[in-house]
């Protein structure tokens, strides 16, 4: 999974909460539907986290906001891309290893559907589940 990131800077005079002018931060990530809400709240502590940790700002000084969009015409190399959803219910059921850039080591595991009933959770493998 890769994560593009593209910057707006907006100036302390174009920046306002509760109509006051803010230099504090906030941070949208647009991501692709289909993660578990634990995986969407993880994700946006960690971009907190990182962000207070490279800029020296304080996390009560940065807000994340986390925006899902359904998968449908995600086009790669001229081919449609399976849907999200649609495909993690495949991987689930098949109980597919898949090889995952930018997850923990070692970067291999299944996916299966979350014990909430809504969405699906990443299982890391470990080296007995190499086969």
């Amino acid at each position: 999974m890769t994560c593009p990131v593209v910057f707006h800077e907006a100036t302390p005079e174009n920046t306002y909460r509760s109509g006051e002018p803010t230099s504090e931060t906030l941070i949208f990530c647009h991501i692709r539907d289909g993660r578990s809400d634990g995986a969407v709240l993880s994700l946006a502590k960690k971009v907190s986290s990182i962000w207070s940790a490279c800029t020296g700002a304080s996390e009560d000084e940065v807000e994340v906001l986390v925006a899902l969009y359904p998968a449908r015409y995600v086009v790669r190399g001229g081919e449609r891309l399976p849907e999200g959803p649609r495909l993690l219910v495949k991987l689930a059921a098949d109980k597919t290893m898949i090889a995952a850039a930018h997850m923990p080591f070692p970067g291999l595991g299944r996916v299966r559907k979350a014990d909430t009933g809504a969405g699906y959770d990443w299982v890391p493998a470990t080296f007995l589940d190499l086969k």
